[in-house]
């Protein structure tokens, strides 16, 4: 009997170190799984980031061509007009230029 009481207890054990291991491998498992999500969450936001960064250098660039063929400078020009504040999702957008004398 004592035998047998003995073989319960390691066939216990052993199934408790068997949880234990599957536990610590399904967590790491999940943390890879939100660090490769987080990965691409902040690659796409960058995507979005520089997509937004060229389309505002489109916007100056038009300005400014516009602008060309005026001969002088005043707050009046629309080069001195601030964007007005674009919704975007997750946030807005907003910009100005400012004329660095030369």
């Amino acid at each position: 009997m004592n035998g047998a009481h003995r073989q319960r207890g390691i066939a216990l054990l052993i199934a408790l170190l068997t949880v234990a291991l599957a536990a610590v491998l399904i967590a790491g498992l999940l943390d890879r799984g939100e660090l490769a999500l987080a990965r691409t969450r902040n690659a796409l936001r960058g995507e979005q980031a520089e997509a937004y960064a060229q389309g505002l250098e489109a916007y100056a660039a038009r300005v400014l061509i516009k602008d060309a063929p005026d001969a002088g400078d005043s707050n009046t020009d629309p080069c001195s007009m601030p964007l007005p504040r674009q919704t975007v999702p997750g946030g807005g957008l907003s910009a100005s230029m400012h004329d660095l004398n030369g």
